[in-house]
């Protein structure tokens, strides 16, 4: 799908979960690929386990997502690997904001 999608002239941002799934993602030709680490671990229906941060390097390193939830995570990342030019966020940047604006109310 990544594939055909890239030649239609498609921006692809596909999900690699670790290095063999990235290298896949590459070959067929995908625009940017997302290192990802699991689950977001904030907010009221968060996971309840992750991997480190520390951890997320090494493996974001590999792929070049970890459990990012804020800007603080967002800066983290990219100063410790090299490559890695910014975060892709899924619901650590549209779910917790909501969330946190709605349990203020």
């Amino acid at each position: 799908m990544i594939e055909k999608a890239h030649k239609k002239g498609l921006l692809t941002t596909p999900y690699a979960f670790n290095e063999n799934e990235a290298r896949d993602m590459a070959k067929v030709g995908a625009n940017i690929i997302v290192a990802h680490m699991g689950l977001t671990t904030s907010g009221s229906v968060g996971a309840k386990t992750a991997v480190s941060l520390d951890e997320s390097v090494l493996r974001v390193q590999v792929i070049a997502d970890c459990p990012i939830s804020g800007p603080i995570e967002v800066e983290f990342i990219p100063k410790k690997t090299k490559g890695v030019r910014g975060s892709y966020g899924a619901s650590s940047m549209e779910r917790l904001p909501v969330e946190q604006a709605i349990s203020i109310k």
